[in-house]
């Protein structure tokens, strides 16, 4: 009963709402008889690694997340370390039309600092800080997918920077579809690739000179600044079994039913 419900309410909604063909379905909600779960992890390039590095930068988990610094194994001889990010999935995007799911969204992020001594010795700036959080992906039916965020930051001279919108661009590959009952689907959104204007707003938040050391490193990376797994992973819920009192309650209401369809057939008799 519980499925039919839940299915006679999305497809009120989805009638209601033509326009839309996409349902946002927070994690630890249940839909379409599943538990939906999602988790997302983002991997810094060795470029990007390697720009961090070589300008001194630190980096932070905005919370929710979790951060750990890891070895490249692209350049383990060049003391280049890449972070791994694991933001806190918030919710995924089920497209209605194609019934696949398409995007993850989460919460957290991660935070790149740079002191002035560190900005003036390797970038030729006054440096700042910056964080990138709040990310969301969406897939295209053609495979190109974006990736949305939130940058906040600011300069060490006082630029304040608060850009939301699209961050990145790539494809997707390695898209699996489980179509089991406990349905799986994940995404590997691999290189990364900067937009125009989140590069100018990470440029404007460390307060790179246009001719830097600095902003030509990042400008190499931005063509590779990780790569962006996800993993939608729900888990079916089995209809409750009703306990033996429950069915004795069903059982005596079904007879006190039977019960006043005979009396009401006596009356019916007696008053003929």
């Amino acid at each position: 009963m519980s499925r039919l419900w839940i299915a006679g309410l999305l497809l009120a909604v989805t009638t209601t709402a033509a326009q839309a063909s996409t349902i946002t379905v927070p994690v630890g909600a249940t839909f379409q008889g599943v538990l939906a779960a999602a988790s997302m992890t983002w991997t810094g390039s060795n470029a990007m690694g390697q720009w961090a590095n070589l300008n001194a930068i630190t980096w932070a988990a905005v919370e929710p997340a979790s951060l750990v610094s890891t070895p490249s194994l692209v350049s383990p001889n060049k003391n280049v370390t890449l972070p791994v990010l694991t933001p806190q999935a918030q919710s995924y995007v089920y497209d209605t039309a194609s019934a696949k799911v398409t995007g993850v969204q989460s919460l957290g992020g991660i935070r790149f600092s740079a002191t002035n001594e560190t900005a003036n010795m390797n970038m030729g700036a006054n440096g700042g800080a910056f964080a990138l959080q709040d990310l969301a992906f969406q897939v295209q039916f053609d495979g190109s997918a974006n990736v949305y965020g939130h940058i906040v930051g600011r300069s060490l001279r006082g630029t304040e920077v608060d850009y939301q919108g699209l961050l990145f661009s790539t494809v997707a590959t390695n898209v699996t579809v489980d179509s089991s009952l406990n349905w799986r689907t994940s995404f590997t959104l691999s290189k990364l690739s900067m937009t125009v204007e989140a590069f100018n707003q990470i440029s404007y938040a460390l307060d790179y000179d246009s001719n830097g050391l600095g902003k030509g490193l990042l400008a190499n990376s931005a063509a590779n600044f990780g790569t962006l797994q996800a993993v939608v992973q729900n888990t079916m819920i089995m209809p409750a079994v009703p306990e033996p009192a429950s069915w004795a309650l069903m059982a005596l209401g079904l007879a006190g039913v039977v019960a006043a369809r005979a009396q009401r057939a006596r009356q019916c008799a007696d008053n003929s």
